[in-house]
């Protein structure tokens, strides 16, 4: 179970998948709410997540951008912007 998780970090969600941590969602419910994340899975596609169907794996990996990069056409900007260091690798500077 994943405790006071962040963006950037490499997840697995409730169905086993791996993915990324990437905005915490905000509602308009009471602050007892269950807090939820907005996450890109490595193999495809964005999801919200509950926090607690979380389970935090570590750092993102130049791999894991590499296989979310490619496996995410629609948020490559999104992945880029929250991950400098690896665009910058990739691209050879």
């Amino acid at each position: 179970m994943a405790k006071a998780l962040r963006p950037r970090r490499l997840v697995r969600d409730s169905k086993g998948r791996q993915a990324i941590t990437l905005e915490l969602q905000r509602g308009a419910g009471s602050p007892f709410t269950t807090r939820r994340w907005k996450v890109m899975r490595l193999a495809g596609g964005t999801d919200i997540e509950s926090e607690e169907s979380l389970t935090e794996l570590g750092t993102v990996t130049q791999e894991n951008f590499l296989e979310a990069i490619d496996s995410n056409r629609q948020g490559r900007r999104e992945l880029a912007a929250l991950f400098p260091e690896h665009v910058k690798t990739v691209l050879g500077g």
